[in-house]
């Protein structure tokens, strides 16, 4: 295989991360190219033996521009998981750029040590080593200053310290919200529902969608749901946005987000929109019977309301304490320094909020 074929299968393996049936059936049909899967991994490896070799012969030039920078850190870590062995990275901050990665066999100081006087021999010394809390990297990290004789700074990750934190600070009340939810089969209930009332429009549900978004875009101070199919999507679409609930971490973990209290704040504006709704005589009959069965899966949040509220207002007053550490170590996405809020509603959001307003 040439060397642009080589090229192609590691980019499209490690940059897009797409499968070896993938890359073969794109170079079948793109370049006219038959390779078996094996042999693309013949080349996937290679490819990355080149980018190694490639990624060492620049050194030099890597080195020099870290030099004219003034200064860099050096951030390190590692993770893995049980039975596969541990990932060690070296990081330079400011540029952003990975100067060395390796598969160690576990996080051990003296793995680590070898690795690390690698990266600065040959790009030279940083300013900074940034580590992470495991006690293995900071014996490591320290032998490396005491033996090289670098008068540099070991400071800790300001994230690692900040998860410890809001693990210890918040996972208690975290996980009894968590089985407050599982003792009422929220979830499930909600999940069923949605499957349900879509079997139900069947082979309607483009029209109903429709109907729903005409409805969204509608200016009407009636707080009333569209009738017929329309309003029976409407009410799955409310359920499903309950369902929904873990955007609202924005893709970050526990603790920097908190997923079984964005279900319970959403629970509770859900059910204030059912009850706005149920309370119009005129609503539609049809309309009526699913919102009347949601009322029932989120009633039954607010059957056990002193549980669940006692917990959600501990919960929320230690995640603002978190909030404002995090703020302090300038590691806040939320300046209210509350827990985390979604970073924007859609419109159909936007209408379902406004109408228990």
């Amino acid at each position: 295989m040439g060397y642009d074929v080589m090229v192609y299968v590691g980019l499209q393996r490690f940059l897009h991360h797409r499968q070896r049936d993938e890359i073969r059936l794109s170079l079948e049909a793109e370049y006219d190219i038959l390779i078996s899967e094996g042999e693309i991994s013949v080349l996937a490896a290679r490819f990355l033996r080149y980018l190694e070799r490639l990624h060492y012969a620049s050194a030099p030039a890597l080195r020099a521009a870290l030099a004219a920078d003034g200064a860099w850190p050096l951030h390190v870590d590692a993770t893995g998981e049980d039975g596969r062995g541990t990932l060690l990275v070296a990081f330079a901050g400011w540029r952003q750029w990975v100067l060395g990665a390796w598969k160690i066999p576990t996080e051990r100081a003296d793995a680590i040590l070898p690795r690390l006087r690698e990266v600065i021999f040959r790009f030279g010394t940083p300013c900074a080593i940034v580590r992470d809390l495991g006690r293995a990297m900071e014996q490591a990290t320290q032998a490396l200053v005491r033996i090289l004789k670098l008068k540099i700074r070991v400071p800790a990750c300001h994230q690692h310290f900040l998860s410890d934190i809001g693990k210890d600070l918040l996972a208690g009340s975290h996980n009894r919200l968590r089985g407050l939810f599982r003792q009422v089969h929220l979830r499930k209930r909600l999940r069923t529902l949605v499957r349900d009332l879509g079997r139900d429009l069947g082979q309607q549900i483009d029209q109903a969608r429709a109907g729903l978004r005409q409805w969204q875009t509608e200016l009407c101070r009636e707080k009333r749901l569209p009738a017929g199919d329309a309003g029976v999507a409407t009410v799955r679409a409310l359920a499903q946005w309950v369902l929904d609930y873990p955007v609202e971490g924005g893709g970050l973990d526990f603790p920097f987000a908190l997923p079984w209290l964005a279900l319970y704040d959403r629970c509770l504006q859900a059910s204030g929109a059912v009850n706005t709704f149920l309370s119009d005589p005129k609503q539609d009959a049809s309309v009526r019977k699913p919102l009347e069965r949601l009322r029932r899966i989120l009633q039954r949040v607010e059957d056990d309301i002193l549980a669940f509220a006692t917990v959600a207002e501990t919960l929320t007053r230690r995640a603002a304490l978190f909030g404002e550490l995090r703020q302090a170590l300038r590691l806040n996405d939320d300046p209210s320094g509350s827990k985390l809020r979604p970073q924007g509603l859609t419109r159909g959001e936007k209408d379902i909020r406004a109408s228990v307003r």
